[in-house]
């Protein structure tokens, strides 16, 4: 899975949807990641390996109990000490996924 790291700069005001920490395991085209933070439309997470920019990815979390998956494109790969930071933007995500995902954010931050 793809994470993107958020830094209260000039980068996040130019985010078009607010983004949350959130510290959970899970599955990026079957291996495992873990996530950092999330967004509505997409997400940073580290990885014990990298992922090429630009690769597809299916995403696979957990979230209040309920198994949510979703596609998504790398769009940066860093290393960072002995992990990589991944972020994914969602690229197919159902309005009702992407509304769950919205409240699921409101109810953390």
């Amino acid at each position: 899975m793809q994470e993107r790291t958020v830094h209260t700069s000039e980068s996040s005001e130019r985010r078009r949807a607010r983004r949350v920490r959130a510290d959970l395991p899970l599955k990026l085209t079957g291996a495992e990641a873990r996530l950092e933070d999330i967004s509505t439309v997409g997400l940073l997470c580290s990885s014990p390996r990298p992922i090429p920019e630009m690769t597809v990815v299916r995403i696979g979390v957990e979230l209040d109990t309920t198994l949510h998956e979703w596609d998504g494109a790398v769009v940066r790969c860093e290393q960072e000490a002995d992990e990589w930071k991944v972020a994914v933007f969602f690229t197919d995500m159902p309005d009702a996924s992407r509304a769950q995902l919205g409240s699921y954010i409101d109810g953390i931050s």
